[in-house]
C-alpha cells in the first residue's frame, strides 16, 4: 500500500512541476493545439551546437 501513496506524491509533483513550468501570463484558450500556418520548420537535421561549432570555430575551442 505504500508503493501506491509513492506512486501517488511522484505523479502529484509531476503536475506540480508541470504546473509550474506554464507561464503565468499565458490563459489557458491560449494553449491550445492550434498550428501556427506561417511556421517554417527548420530543414538542417544537424545539431545546433555543432552548427554553431562550424560557424564559429574559435568559440567552440576548435
Amino acid at each position: 500500500m505504500s508503493e501506491e501513496r509513492a506512486q501517488e506524491r511522484h505523479e502529484r509533483d509531476e503536475e506540480e512541476v508541470a504546473r509550474n513550468k506554464t507561464p503565468k501570463n499565458v490563459s489557458a484558450e491560449s494553449m491550445g493545439s492550434k498550428v501556427d500556418p506561417d511556421f517554417i520548420p527548420d530543414e538542417s537535421r544537424e545539431n545546433p551546437n555543432e552548427e554553431r561549432a562550424r560557424e564559429h570555430p574559435e568559440e567552440a575551442g576548435s
